[in-house]
């Protein structure tokens, strides 16, 4: 049966109660029923979709011919599951009063009538099936450690992963107001496809604007809004070596790479050299990397002078060094919304984003795009 990896965006549990006691239907309740093939006698269960372990709301025992049938007063809508049998699972998404038919063959497969969130879910567990295979496959080539085997999936992953986000961008655009659609963003990179992103949220508000799901994500949007190309870029001003504030804005005029980095971080060290070459590629210019540095955790003993030996050591020649050495309680850290390092943000020369966590090829084709067109 198709896995889909839901995007949970709730912040509470939708309202919903089971029919438990069976007997007449509650007036306004959503029918879920049908058949399941091979499987007399057998228990089926279903479930809500939280942000913690799945809600069981109401068990079914199915009859001499697969049939089940569940009652459950819904609310507003949201997402649930039935739980067929071990890891098998028909994903939903239920409405308030919908009459829903789910009939699932001897092979696990089903097929939804009666709700069009539902099946637009199971439209998109479809489009993203060849991508969890090759998650498998990674998965299991890590496991056994065969390196070949790992690389030729990695390769696979990068083709499929950009052909399918295509594909789950058209997906998005066809019905942005749509809880389905709402599940379909975490395949997509938020740094890539933000307005996708931005567009959902405004639609979907729209039409649910009591939904938790739907204002967990809008608030989501509204804090990468901030961050997203096009915006200006939040104002730092953090203490150089000498304890002299130096402020972003300071470099109004130049293209600034924003770069959150620590002596302690290894990637953040290896990919020094390559700034610094494409530093002294372009300083000339008119490009300048202003280096926020996270030292100062707790575990180091002298954080400035780390930090101090670390630039000596990689030869990071830019002035534009600052740092507040709190570590993770940096001001800036939300300001930035960091959540690992190392992380960059391009500026352009009126202070707008216009790039993110751009480091190895892709900072370079970049800054060739800025400085050699």
């Amino acid at each position: 049966m198709n896995r889909l990896f839901l995007f949970l965006l709730m912040a509470a549990t939708v309202a919903a109660c089971g029919n438990k006691g069976g007997g007449e239907v509650p007036p306004g309740a959503t029918t879920i029923s049908g058949k399941l093939a091979a499987s007399a006698n057998q228990m089926m269960m279903l479930e809500e979709l939280t942000t913690g372990a799945p809600v069981a709301l109401d068990t079914a025992e199915l009859g001499s011919d697969g049939s089940y049938s569940f009652q459950v007063m819904v609310e507003q809508t949201g997402f649930y599951r039935l739980n067929v049998s071990n890891q098998n699972y028909v994903p939903l998404i239920l409405s308030p009063k919908e009459v829903i038919t789910v009939n699932i063959d001897d092979k696990r497969q089903f097929v939804i009538q009666g709700s069009e969130e539902s099946q637009r879910l199971q439209e998109l567990s479809k489009i993203v099936a060849p991508m969890d295979s090759i998650q498998l496959e990674l998965q299991a080539a890590q496991q056994t450690g065969d390196q070949n085997r790992y690389f030729t999936a990695m390769a696979q992953y990068s083709v499929t992963n950009a052909r399918i986000s295509g594909q789950i961008k058209t997906f998005i655009e066809s019905v942005p107001a749509s809880l389905a659609s709402v599940a379909a963003l975490s395949r997509l990179n938020p740094d890539e496809f933000f307005p996708i992103y931005d567009q959902v949220s405004q639609a979907s508000f729209e039409k649910y604007p009591n939904s938790p799901y739907v204002k967990n994500l809008k608030n989501q949007v509204d804090g990468m809004r901030a961050l997203a190309g096009g915006s200006s870029a939040p104002e730092i001003s953090l203490p150089k070596m000498d304890g002299e504030p130096l402020a972003l804005s300071s470099l109004k005029g130049k293209v600034v790479l924003v770069d959150f980095w620590a002596s302690w971080c290894k990637p953040c060290r290896k990919e020094n050299p390559n700034v610094v070459r494409l530093y002294n590629q372009y300083r000339e210019q008119g490009f300048e990397v202003y280096s926020v540095s996270l030292d100062g955790m707790p575990q180091q003993s002298d954080g400035k002078g780390a930090w101090e030996k670390a630039i000596i050591d990689d030869q990071l020649a830019w002035p534009s060094h600052v740092s507040d050495l709190k570590g993770w309680q940096s001001s800036v850290v939300p300001l930035y919304g960091v959540k690992s390092i190392p992380l960059t943000f391009l500026i352009d020369r009126d202070g707008t984003i216009i790039g993110k966590n751009l480091r190895g090829p892709s900072l370079e084709t970049k800054l060739a795009e800025i400085f050699e067109s």
